[in-house]
């Protein structure tokens, strides 16, 4: 399946509230997006197909015969969290741009629309660097006000 590799690691493993942080080298498999309360039969089978890749990694391993991997792969590192805009009481004035809904991990360089108010005017992406938007206006951080996830595009050494 795609698959897109993020690295989380602007805290330590130990602060993460995740399974991960069990292993030296935790992974966490996310397959998504999918509401809440919602079951779907591609995402299912997405879970499905991710699960057995590593449960055959994790044998090819035990057994010395990983495959040969690529010297290095394209990943992405987590930079920051944005927030829906809001006014001065905390209300919500916008929503997420519809160039940006939907698109996650592609570019957003500064400038770009990141949110529409209410009010017709576009709130741009004021980052210094081409950033990666993911986990784009998901109901689950909606509570929080959380628009979306940033990163950066990194290239991760394998060997």
């Amino acid at each position: 399946p795609d698959a897109v590799i993020l690295v989380e690691d602007h805290i330590e493993p130990i602060q993460q509230a995740f399974l991960c942080s069990v292993a030296k080298q935790g992974v966490i498999v996310e397959i998504g997006p999918q509401p809440q309360s919602v079951l779907r039969h591609d995402v299912m089978e997405s879970m499905h197909e991710m699960t057995t890749h590593i449960l055959d990694f994790v044998h090819l391993f035990n057994i010395d015969q990983v495959p040969e991997l690529p010297e290095k792969i394209t990943g992405f590192r987590y930079t920051e969290t944005l927030h829906l805009p809001q006014d001065a009481s905390g209300e919500r004035i916008g929503m997420v741009h519809q160039h940006v809904q939907d698109k996650d991990f592609a570019p957003v360089n500064p400038g770009d629309p990141l949110f529409i108010l209410f009010d017709g005017s576009e709130q741009t992406w004021q980052g210094d660097y081409v950033a990666y938007p993911h986990f784009i206006n998901e109901a689950a951080y909606y509570d929080n006000n959380i628009a979306m996830s940033m990163a950066e595009r990194i290239e991760i050494i394998t060997k």
